[in-house]
């Protein structure tokens, strides 16, 4: 397992600073994102998303409903804007110590707008998320309204674009997760016979991987049987299961929030003709797509092959939504900004990790073979290995 490196000591705490990653690649991350500000010309740029603020200090924190933005500028150590109550986790979780504290009776766009003036950043060009779940188009004119002075620059989609290609330490945190993934999805599978309800499924799924090592995971797992087996984005609700069903599952462990997702289907009894065409397509479809998924190939041709490969057994009216995207970073969800989806022409590049997902459905029927997978130089490493079937029991 991946241990944490020593570091010095929180000063206004004490405690050792319990970073995930070495100095070093947060200097890497920090510089990658400097630079991005330059092409873009943006002198100071405010962070909000949690996975973003992970990314650039090792903040980590369920506190990521409430208003906080990280302030970075051209040079110097960024400024970490917070609830109080997020004072001690954020000192002992970032590299970075400068940190400026809301109380809970405080408006914290005020606060923001007299740190941006303190810093003398107030008259530049700042780089703020015109959207997401972190700000509101309320708080962005109001911040407007407030520093007429300033340019404003979207920079919703900067450091999300940045984190889609991963370091070899990233890497390292997804392979465990895709360790915890499988031995969940095993676990999983063996709790789905007639008489468990979908509550089993999802205790036995989540009791192996946090046995295993995983940390709180961002998505799932989902678990839909029966009629509710096609709704895709079902959570478990205590439905119980019976013979014929057929028992969606969606799980992913977590390693130093990193994710790998693997989404697999049950047959309870029976596996009739159409079913077994299904299972067909989507490993058909799943083998497709990873076999274009390579450094210098477009989102767009990925999509098309596994989609292609789908067609062929005749059920393309199955595959309604898209291939596979981006999987890593996650508080709220695992899933990134990056989709393989039809005509699509971002590049693919060495380093990405996409979950690709060729599942099928309709009103009553899902079938989903899944995989994780890095982009190597060579092409396509599937990296949470399970075996690519459906289960029958």
């Amino acid at each position: 397992m991946t241990t944490a490196p020593k570091n010095t000591l929180a000063p206004e705490l004490g405690l050792e600073k319990s970073l995930v990653f070495p100095r070093e690649e947060y200097a890497v991350r920090m510089a990658r994102t400097r630079a991005a500000m330059a092409e873009q010309g943006i002198d100071t740029l405010v962070v909000m998303g949690p996975e973003d603020l992970y990314y650039l200090t090792g903040y980590r924190s369920m506190g990521f409903f409430a208003w906080q933005a990280l302030i970075v500028q051209t040079e110097g150590t960024p400024v970490m804007l917070s609830r109080d109550l997020e004072r001690r986790i954020y000192l002992n979780n970032s590299w970075a110590d400068k940190y400026l504290a809301y109380d809970d009776h405080q408006d914290p766009v005020t606060t923001v707008v007299d740190l941006l003036r303190d810093l003398r950043a107030h008259t530049g060009r700042i780089g703020i998320p015109s959207s997401g779940l972190s700000i509101s188009a309320n708080d962005v004119a109001r911040l407007a309204r407030e520093l007429t002075g300033a340019t404003w620059h979207d920079s919703t989609t900067l450091v999300p674009n940045l984190r889609l290609v991963k370091s070899e330490l990233e890497v390292a945190a997804i392979r465990e997760a895709a360790d915890f993934t499988r031995i969940g999805m095993h676990a999983a599978i063996e709790a789905c016979m007639v008489g468990n309800t979908e509550n089993d499924v999802a205790a036995a799924c989540l009791n192996a991987m946090i046995s295993a090592g995983s940390e709180h995971v961002s998505l799932g797992p989902l678990v839909g049987s029966g009629f509710r087996a096609p709704f895709g984005h079902a959570s478990w609700e205590r439905t119980r299961l019976e013979d014929g069903d057929l028992i969606f599952i969606e799980c992913g462990g977590a390693m130093h929030r990193y994710h790998a997702g693997a989404m697999r289907t049950v047959a309870l009894g029976r596996m009739d003709d159409n079913r077994k065409r299904l299972e067909a397509a989507s490993r058909d479809g799943l083998n497709a797509a990873l076999a274009v998924l390579k450094p210098g190939a477009t989102s767009g041709e990925v999509d098309a092959a596994a989609r292609a490969a789908v067609d062929q057994h005749g059920l393309g009216d199955y595959f309604n939504h898209r291939s596979g995207y981006s999987i890593g970073l996650g508080f709220r969800t695992w899933i990134e900004g990056m989709s393989l989806r039809p005509h699509d022409d971002t590049l693919i590049k060495e380093g990405m990790v996409l979950h690709v997902v060729p599942a099928l459905s309709d009103d009553v029927t899902m079938m989903a073979i899944s995989e994780t997978a890095l982009v190597t130089a060579d092409g396509a490493e599937p990296l949470v290995n399970l075996e690519q079937q459906v289960w029958v029991k």
